[in-house]
């Protein structure tokens, strides 16, 4: 449990940077309600879910085999969803954030994630 919440409290910040900062910069020119913004905040939505569904759970005490089998395949389906998220970010998101931003607007980018 402790593992999973000091990931969520990075993984919290993160999210913040992209939703509120990146994601309305690169939509500007590409749109957000379709699209890969919106996948990539679907994904940012459906890890939460599942961490926080674990947290809850996990927290509240598990008592029978089954329940404990079902708590970690929460954790499970955060990780899948977020390994292959990353990937994303990495191989197609970043990438195209670096053509399309100006170069104006990657400083303005830059300043305001390092507010966060």
């Amino acid at each position: 449990i402790i593992k999973v919440k000091e990931f969520k409290a990075a993984l919290d910040p993160h999210s913040e940077r992209e939703e509120g900062v990146l994601f309305p910069m690169m939509g500007v020119y590409i749109g957000t309600t379709s699209g890969p913004i919106a996948v990539m905040e679907y994904e940012h939505d459906q890890a939460k879910t599942n961490i926080g569904a674990f947290l809850a759970k996990a927290e509240g005490g598990l008592a029978s085999t089954e329940e404990k089998k079902k708590t970690a395949e929460l954790i499970q389906n955060a990780y899948f969803i977020l390994t292959e998220h990353f990937s994303k970010e990495e191989n197609v998101l970043f990438p195209m954030a670096e053509r399309m931003l100006t170069d104006e607007e990657k400083e303005e980018l830059y300043q305001k994630i390092q507010e966060i």
